[in-house]
């Protein structure tokens, strides 16, 4: 079974992607903070991937924290962030991380079940599957 870690700081969205993800078949590790979130990464050795929503400061400064800690860590980001500028940041960061081998893909919400089992398998199987996938944030 993988573990996952899930940032998500709206406790209700916590509690619902936590039970959706159990029933997909994932351990989840929830965090409502990226201090909780990070301090997982940090000190569970088992953990897979890192799925992170809402995140309080920028989200590349969460990224960055995160490979300080566990360098090759995959990050599923789910954001709400459709501005342009937003969405060229993460797409630059991403296509940075894909070439170093760090997958990291963005999507953005509202998103599909689907679509999220999808990302999660890509990811965890280390597919180089980001030709295959559709950013809904074009």
């Amino acid at each position: 079974m993988k573990t996952l870690v899930l940032l998500e700081e709206d406790r209700e969205g916590r509690e619902t992607l936590s039970g959706v993800l159990r029933q997909m078949g994932y351990s989840v590790i929830p965090a409502g903070s990226e201090e909780a979130a990070l301090k997982a990464v940090g000190s569970a050795r088992t953990v897979h991937l890192v799925l992170a929503g809402a995140v309080d400061h920028d989200r590349l400064a969460f990224m960055a924290d995160v490979r300080e800690q566990r360098p090759r860590m995959p990050l599923l980001l789910l954001t709400e962030h459709c501005e342009p500028e937003s969405r060229l940041r993460g797409l630059i960061y991403g296509a940075f991380a894909a070439l170093s081998g760090r997958n990291v893909y963005i999507n953005v919400r509202p998103f599909s079940l689907v679509e999220l089992a999808d990302l999660l398998r890509c990811v965890l199987r280390g597919r180089r599957a980001a030709g295959k996938l559709h950013l809904a944030a074009a």
